[in-house]
């Protein structure tokens, strides 16, 4: 019988170029006891209880949520579409506009778990569109909830193992801007062991990748199976088809380790003591919409309590790829897996007889699992040092507590800048820190010294006070603002090695605080001192100055209320240059302007006077003649002729064309507002009587 040990995901990747592949393992299977560590939370709940059907202990989601995150609410139509399941009656929801909201727990690092969100509309809120979001689990968007109506159900598994000692799950906003909810979170300890690296899933969980549950079928079943038939709570759906036989044993079938096969979990008992059989073929079709890494296990165990050593041998064939001859009848008791991976979006089973011999039973199969393998590297989040002093900080400060999550992934903190990852297998680190007028109190978190490297810290318009913290093994940091606080009486600076804290751009702001010394004193500092910003202080105020210019010329320069540059001792008379020659450079420009404009002037000048000269001998020409016309502006007799439109044309003479047209009296406040161009009218102005 052929099989196959476990490859990583990253060499299957390799596939796409060839189609897709199958890796067929025949091991033997161990049971799954509940394993501890695991959490039941019914989101929205108010208190814990216990499931009368399921038996299930669920927990209220307030200690696993910050308290001013969310709204719980009710959900009346779960008992008409899921009377067996009481974790569907409520739900929390996130009606802020922040672009994640998670769910913290605590959990032991590099360990397989499988975090599981359900969902439950149940048109909770009576509107008339359906929301959609997005599930992340830590930093890495896992799946779209896309619902269709009220009555929709979804749950979304995640294998993974966690990087610290704390899980998130979080939802987050999608481009609808629906607001997101869920209903009910499991978090439980997978039975995968990291010492299982021959299995492909157990090998690729490890190396950062996570596994996505599409769906479990239980062949030949009868109602959803879950807890406690299955202590992890899996949903294991039945499947039948009219055209396979449904068989089914009494006896338990058992679970025994075959030697020197791969471990991996077994469906619980239940599942397997049914399954699917035909006397002849049988096809299952993988309802797959896009082209993923699927991972499949498919179960198989002889049920027929006559089937011999030969009763039941049979070919299993992925989707034309190489065939697998299979005799399950030959260890009756065993539960025997086949795992496979494709990369197409579509995906079948073929089972059919050995012809080549005579077996008197058909195929046969008991279950399946299918997974996406996650496209994204799940170790891509913030470095572990970064995401601890953020802890941090916010525990510092309670008014933080509502952003959880990953500090960088999907989305960043609002107050967070991270860079960008370049390199698989990298992590993001902060570069940048603004929490300017947060209404921080107290002293400032030594949880800022951590972020090694970050380029720019900003803790201005806040009530901060105390001693402030070693920042000497910060070497990138430019900007520290700490403008606008409650620091008070001496500045002690002597943590802040030069040695180390000094940066060419360094400048560091203390504008409008309370410091009325420093230590080290101005003599033993100046160059530092030079990036130091303290307008605003009391110190700023002292008469008591040195008579060394040096320190004067520095106290000066600390005092500043921005980082303008003040010119260094002794630079006034170059001071003078530069400013004596500005001051000819806009002396010489304002004169050329002046010039321009008195020659640009008088041209319009003399075309005024010369229009009123023409207008004067018109009215002179028309005086002799005793007549008194009114005189209209171009832009009335143009009105007045509609734009001098060829319909309201007269005629021509030897003064050019005549054309009619008609004046409103409404003109006449148009004339008055104008009266200034009637006074010079060119010689083209018409006459209208």
């Amino acid at each position: 019988m052929d099989k196959c040990t476990g490859v990583s995901v990253a060499w299957l990747l390799v596939a796409v170029l060839v189609g897709e592949i199958c890796i067929f393992s025949i091991p033997g299977l161990v049971s799954a006891e509940n394993p501890p560590g695991s959490f039941f939370v019914d989101c929205g709940s108010t208190a814990s209880y216990v499931d009368n059907i399921t038996g299930i202990t669920w927990m209220p989601d307030d200690q696993f949520i910050d308290r001013n995150s969310g709204v719980n609410a009710n959900v009346s139509s779960a008992s008409l579409y899921y009377p067996d399941s009481s974790e569907l009656a409520t739900l929390r929801y996130f009606p802020d506009s922040r672009a994640k909201n998670c769910y913290s727990f605590p959990v032991t690092p590099n360990t397989i778990y499988q975090i599981r969100g359900t969902f439950f509309y149940g048109l909770y809120d009576h509107r008339s569109t359906v929301p959609s979001f997005e599930m992340v689990v830590d930093g890495t968007i896992v799946a779209s909830i896309n619902f269709t109506s009220g009555a929709d159900l979804m749950a979304y598994q995640v294998s993974y193992a966690p990087q610290s000692n704390l899980t998130y799950l979080c939802l987050s906003r999608d481009l609808t801007n629906s607001v997101p909810f869920i209903s009910a979170i499991s978090l439980v300890l997978a039975s995968y062991q990291q010492s299982d690296l021959a299995n492909v899933m157990t090998v690729n969980i490890y190396e950062g990748f996570y596994y996505l549950t599409q769906f479990r079928w239980n062949f030949g079943g009868n109602g959803i199976i879950r807890y406690p038939d299955d202590p992890l709570d899996h949903y294991w759906f039945p499947i039948k088809w009219n055209s396979s036989f449904v068989q089914s044993t009494i006896q338990p079938v058992e679970t025994l380790t075959a030697k020197g096969l791969v471990n991996v979990t077994s469906p619980p008992s239940v599942v397997m003591n049914t399954a699917l059989t035909t006397d002849g073929n049988m096809t299952i079709d993988i309802p797959f919409t896009h082209s993923y890494g699927w991972y499949m296990l498919i179960f198989f165990a002889e049920l027929d309590p006559n089937a011999t050593a030969n009763s039941r041998e049979f070919y299993l064939e992925v989707t034309s790829a190489r065939e697998l001859l299979l005799n399950v009848s030959e260890s009756k008791g065993e539960v025997w897996a086949i795992d496979c991976f494709s990369l197409a979006n579509q995906f079948h089973i073929e089972l059919y007889k050995n012809q080549s011999i005579s077996t008197p039973l058909g195929p046969l199969v008991n279950a399946l699992e299918v997974f996406q393998v996650g496209q994204q590297h799940m170790a891509l989040l913030t470095n572990k040092q970064d995401t601890l002093a953020i802890e941090e900080i916010k525990s510092s400060y309670g008014n933080l507590g509502v952003w959880t999550g990953d500090p960088c992934f999907p989305y960043p903190h609002p107050w967070l800048t991270c860079s960008n990852i370049s390199v698989l297998g990298g992590s993001s680190s902060i570069t940048a820190v603004n929490l300017s007028g947060s209404s921080l109190t107290g002293p400032i978190s030594s949880g800022f010294a951590k972020l090694t490297s970050i380029i720019s810290l900003a803790l201005d318009n806040n009530e901060l006070n105390g001693l402030l913290p070693d920042f000497s093994k910060l070497p990138n940091l430019v900007t520290l603002n700490l403008d606008h606080n409650n620091f008070s009486g001496t500045l002690n600076l002597s943590l802040w090695d030069p040695q180390y804290f000094v940066h060419e751009n360094l400048t560091i702001f203390m504008v409008n605080n309370d410091i009325n010394d420093l230590e080290p004193s101005w003599e033993n500092n100046t160059l530092f001192y030079s990036s130091l910003l303290l307008g605003g202080n009391p110190i700023c105020n002292k008469h008591e100055i040195s008579s060394n210019p040096t320190i004067a010329y520095h106290q000066q320069l600390n005092c500043r209320y921005n980082n303008s540059v003040l010119p260094p001792p002794g630079s006034v008379i170059i001071v003078q240059r530069k400013k004596t020659k500005l001051i000819w450079i806009l002396s010489t420009t304002l004169t050329i302007i002046f010039i321009f404009g008195g020659i640009i002037c008088a041209v319009i000048l003399q075309k005024y006077r010369m229009n009123a000269l023409v207008l004067h001998e018109i009215q002179q020409e028309f005086a002799k003649q005793q007549v008194q016309p009114t005189l209209y502006s171009y832009n009335v007799l143009r009105v007045a002729t509609k734009d001098f439109h060829i319909d309201n044309k007269l005629g021509q003479g030897g003064f050019g064309i005549v054309y009619q047209g008609v004046v409103y009296m409404v003109h006449n406040a148009f004339l008055c507002m104008n009266s200034w161009r009637t006074r010079i009218l060119p010689k083209l102005y018409g006459v209208m009587n």
